[in-house]
């Protein structure tokens, strides 16, 4: 998938995110395939901060199949979680995720 794509796909569903107001957001990165590191970049830089200021408090993720994408994904979402009020998680089963990702959150 190109960059633009890409970007394009997430900003929608960052739009739907806001016009449906969730709280909890699971990305499968399964099949996503090669990823750009300014694509990663523009995730650490523009997504993360945009999900916070949405209200997700959640955010669970189905790891690559690639042992390189799960590397640098992975270490995108370890870099940027300490520095944002939002609990990132990964995981391999998608019912495992939704579970994670609809429990009710204290307040």
């Amino acid at each position: 998938m190109s960059s633009a794509d890409f970007r394009r796909y997430v900003t929608e569903a960052l739009d739907l995110a806001r016009e449906h107001s969730v709280t909890a957001w699971i990305a499968n990165d399964r099949l996503l395939g090669a990823i750009r590191p300014v694509d990663l970049q523009w995730v650490g830089e523009y997504v993360l901060p945009t999900m916070v200021a949405l209200g997700i408090t959640r955010f669970a993720r189905l790891e690559a199949d690639q042992a390189v994408n799960r590397l640098l994904i992975g270490h995108l979402y370890q870099e940027a979680s300490p520095e944002l009020p939002l609990e990132i998680r990964a995981f391999v089963s998608l019912p495992e995720a939704r579970q994670w990702a609809g429990d009710e959150l204290p307040d």
